[in-house]
């Protein structure tokens, strides 16, 4: 596999050339919020502010496939506690072979480590950007987060993470879900975006 950097508004992101047999890779773009306080410590390496993680994420497949299967178009909600559970619901638009092949890039590039994956399933999926604020959800679980800003009024942007690329800092509105292994209902926490490309053999 041969990379290339691109630079794009000031974030340097590696574009995939070419792929020898055998390789997948997927680009997607990545929005979080959790339980945590801003900035939330598990990003880094550290322990949870609330003694767990609890948060729920949109993925979107902007481009990329795996073993032959595009993925470009299907999102995936996924609700989780950190290390404990996941509970995911794949969009309405994907087709059965997506789903199975999403479940692998997610199992292979996404999960955290030691969660148990208690449901993957089709579902609807929302998904809404407006302005300096992005919702999303889907049965009984939603989301809203708003951008924070610096000193110039831009997002706040953290460089050089070792997975979410393009790191902007956002604050959760409303943060909400409900399902056999929690309800919870929290604002004011931490959330951002960034992409991510996966990849593997």
């Amino acid at each position: 596999m041969n990379n290339v950097t691109v630079p794009i508004l000031g974030i340097v992101l590696f574009a995939i050339t070419s792929l020898s047999a055998g390789e997948w890779s997927v680009k997607i773009d990545y929005a979080e919020t959790c339980n945590c306080k801003v900035i939330c410590q598990c990003l880094f390496g550290g322990e949870p502010n609330n003694r767990e993680c609890l948060g729920q994420a949109i993925i979107q497949f902007k481009e990329g496939s795996y073993n032959g299967v595009d993925l470009t178009g299907v999102n995936i909600h996924w609700a989780f506690k950190m290390g404990g559970w996941d509970r995911c619901t794949v969009s309405e638009n994907a087709t059965q072979k997506q789903i199975e092949a999403a479940r692998k890039v997610f199992e292979i590039g996404i999960s955290t480590r030691g969660g148990e994956i208690v449901s993957f399933e089709q579902g609807p999926v929302h998904l809404k950007k407006t302005g300096s604020r992005i919702a999303y959800g889907t049965t009984n679980s939603s989301a809203e987060i708003e951008i924070v800003a610096g000193a110039d009024g831009t997002p706040i942007r953290i460089e050089n993470h070792p997975k979410h690329t393009g790191y902007e800092q956002y604050r959760s509105i409303t943060h909400k879900h409900e399902s056999d292994q929690a309800k919870f209902a929290f604002s004011d926490t931490n959330g951002f975006t960034s992409s991510r490309i996966i990849s593997g053999e």
